[in-house]
């Protein structure tokens, strides 16, 4: 977990354009503290840290524990969709969803 963490945040901050330095001092943290962090010579931030980060990056939470940053936005995409739907739609896919569910299960 400490490593996927670890490697989510040094995405983050890389996609935002910023350096260890420049995240550290937007989180109002010492100058070397994210780059500590991301090579493991921190513990796990705070949740407060992680959240300060993520924000500075122009991110949130969310995004930063998700599986992947593709996988986020691609279901992020799916469920702004989802919640246009009638709700007599959402209960028709969803359960198609089940249906679907139960064949791979039984497969």
């Amino acid at each position: 977990m400490k490593d996927s963490l670890l490697a989510r945040l040094i995405g983050l901050r890389k996609r935002a354009n910023l350096s260890c330095k420049e995240l550290s001092e937007l989180i109002q943290r010492q100058d070397n503290y994210v780059s500590r962090v991301e090579k493991g010579r921190y513990p796990i931030p705070p949740a407060e840290d992680l959240e300060r980060i993520a924000r500075a990056c122009g991110s949130s939470m969310e995004e930063l524990f998700y599986e992947t940053f593709e996988s986020y936005y691609d279901d992020k995409e799916i469920l702004e969709k989802f919640k246009k739907i009638t709700p007599k739609g959402r209960d028709a896919i969803i359960a198609l969803m089940v249906t679907m569910y139960e064949n791979e299960e039984v497969a």
